[in-house]
């Protein structure tokens, strides 16, 4: 599974939701009357604006219903060190018998461990499966049977533009997610020159300490990799 690091969603985005309400209300007329080149009467002008309100709001997908479905295998992690410092990440169930991926980096240094669910139950031990410092991946393990557990997406239907969703606790807020695009495939070495050998997938979905392996996911709701 590729790790996945993020990028600042750029200001257009909070642009195009302000720009909503305004259209919806029929204002800017006169600089929809510079773009179209001529003058436009009021009336015809409001519908014409309520006709691209309604038009932005349908191209907005709707990921309530995956979240709903996808919410239940996303995990928050809570680390302590020998010091007794705490640090919180998240993980994503990937088999129904208790087994998440996660960051290297959420545990990396750790004593201790536990995983919180969705429903509110808690795991204190937790066990190390598998890591991979060098992609910063962790798998671990808790004792749990018929959790629900996401699948991995095909990589080959990962392609830049797509809309994705990342699902995580930023700042430790469980339930949370948020959206974006694929902007960008690139190898590790642009972004870290001493790493090679894989890829990662750069978004736009907004990120935040706390995200950190938490499932990047398609449409469908596939894994395609992990914040970090």
């Amino acid at each position: 599974m590729e790790e996945a690091p993020h990028e600042a969603v750029s200001q257009s985005t909070y642009a195009y939701w302000d720009l909503r309400p305004r259209l919806a209300e029929g204002r800017r007329i006169h600089w929809l009357t510079m773009i179209a080149g001529g003058p436009i009467f009021k009336q015809e002008a409001i519908m014409l604006l309520a006709f691209l309100s309604a038009l932005l709001w349908w191209q907005v997908p709707d990921a309530s219903g995956l979240y709903q479905r996808l919410k239940p295998a996303v995990v928050l992690i809570s680390a302590a060190d020998e010091q007794g410092r705490m640090r919180s990440g998240s993980g994503v169930i990937v088999r129904s018998d208790g087994l998440i991926a996660t960051n290297y980096h959420v545990l990396d240094g750790a004593v201790s461990a536990r995983v919180k669910l969705a429903n509110g139950d808690i795991y204190d031990e937790v066990a190390v499966a598998d890591t991979d410092q060098r992609k910063d991946l962790a798998l671990i393990k808790i004792k749990a049977i018929s959790l629900t557990a996401l699948t991995r997406a095909d990589p080959s239907t990962v392609q830049v533009g797509k809309t994705v969703y990342v699902l995580s606790a930023p700042m430790g807020l469980e339930g949370s997610i948020s959206a974006g695009l694929v902007s960008a495939i690139r190898s590790v070495s642009e972004l870290h020159p001493r790493l090679e050998g894989f890829r990662v997938i750069q978004f736009t979905a907004p990120t935040s300490p706390g995200s950190s392996g938490g499932p990047v996911v398609d449409e469908s709701g596939a894994v395609i990799g992990l914040a970090t």
